[in-house]
């Protein structure tokens, strides 16, 4: 452990809820919700998600909106639309 002592009862079960620190990072676990309140949030490096990711808001990818992006090249039956505008 680094920077980090656990103070615990010998007869005790394993927690369900810790957060861990190591010299490798931080690791949050626990069997509930992590919720974390913030006017503004900033995440700096590659972001690994499993499972469904659901925006009360618009997402964007660089300039494209998801939620306002249009597709140029529209033609009815099987052909393709061209990338968002």
């Amino acid at each position: 452990m680094a920077d980090c002592v656990y103070v615990g009862g010998f007869l005790n079960a394993s927690p369900a809820h810790y957060v861990q620190i190591t010299t490798d990072g931080v690791r949050i676990v626990t069997t509930g919700k992590v919720t974390v309140q913030a006017s503004e949030m900033d995440v700096n490096c590659n972001l690994n998600v499993t499972g469904t990711i659901k925006a009360t808001g618009d997402v964007q990818a660089g300039s494209v909106s998801l939620e306002s992006h249009v597709h140029g090249g529209v033609q009815s039956g099987s052909g393709k639309t061209s990338t968002p505008e």
